[in-house]
């Protein structure tokens, strides 16, 4: 009786904790004990398109993450998780450096899981025998298609960070108006929202004489942008939709994570998609948790 104690009672002393990894662009979401925070970094985190681009500090920035959510690492009677979510395009030794990077940080497992992997869980939460799976990030993006029988993943050639610097460029040579890289993202997001009832007033700097404005802008102000977007989301859309893996799965059902713009445009494809808020919607509640 004594004997089978021993191995129980050594056990609970080890506290166990699973932290989940979401990586794209500046931004790292993190999920630990349940709770949800999304870190917005303004230095160089080491980090390019959610893959390792200078590991020593990306170690750093997965070691201050860590602190900010409460994480205690190399402890000897604590054994740490770390599911991390990574591009699909993610070659063997980009795989290989990633896992490495969190045991170095002082995980003792490490899970990868690819952007596709999490894509097809949350279509089969929802019952969907056939879908596409539409993820615009900060760097990277991507398109899933899933039925029962296959699946195929396409890495396709438009983020939110592109979108940005796009507007920002218009602006500035269409309208001599200098705007900064936030105010362009909300201009983004609001012609996805308004179309072409687009109004928004905007603060930003002349380029003739660098005067501070606050000017309105009309559809009609930026429909050349509108059109040039527009153009850019059909093309990649298209790409997809024209695969020989897209016409065998016929999908039925559109699941969106992303941006207001590009979820105008898909009503194209699909009147009305299933809008996911973010990336935290897929990362919570699927079966790793």
């Amino acid at each position: 009786m004594r004997k089978s104690l021993i191995p129980r009672l050594s056990l609970s002393i080890f506290k166990q904790e699973q932290v989940l990894f979401w990586l794209n662009g500046q931004s790292i979401l993190v999920i630990a004990e349940k709770k949800r925070k999304q870190h917005d970094l303004v230095v160089d985190t080491g980090f390019i398109e959610g893959k390792v681009a200078d590991f020593d500090k990306a170690l750093a920035t997965i070691a201050k993450v860590s602190k900010k959510n409460l994480i205690v690492l190399k402890n000897p009677f604590r054994i740490n998780k770390a599911i991390v979510f990574i591009p699909t395009n993610s070659s063997p030794v980009e795989k290989t450096v990633m896992a490495r990077l969190f045991r170095r940080a002082g995980f003792s497992n490490v899970e990868l899981r690819n952007y596709s992997t999490s894509f097809q869980a949350f279509l089969i939460k929802q019952d969907y025998e056939k879908g596409v799976f539409v993820y615009i990030g900060q760097e990277i993006s991507e398109i899933g298609v899933f039925s029962a029988e296959a699946q195929q993943s396409f890495v396709i050639y438009y983020s939110l960070n592109e979108a940005r610097t796009e507007v920002v460029n218009f602006f500035r040579e269409k309208h001599l108006f200098e705007i900064f890289h936030e105010v362009a993202l909300n201009i983004y997001q609001e012609l996805g929202k308004q179309g072409k009832k687009f109004s928004l007033v905007v603060r930003g700097r002349s380029s003739r004489n660098k005067e501070i404005l606050t000017t309105s802008f009309s559809f009609k102000d930026v429909e050349p942008l509108f059109s040039f977007l527009q153009k850019k989301v059909f093309k990649e859309l298209d790409s997809v939709i024209q695969n020989n893996s897209f016409r065998l799965i016929q999908p039925e059902k559109w699941v969106i994570l992303g941006d207001d713009f590009f979820q105008l445009c898909l009503k194209s494809y699909q009147e009305k998609p299933l809008r996911l808020k973010s990336e935290f919607d897929l990362m919570q509640g699927i079966e790793w948790l």
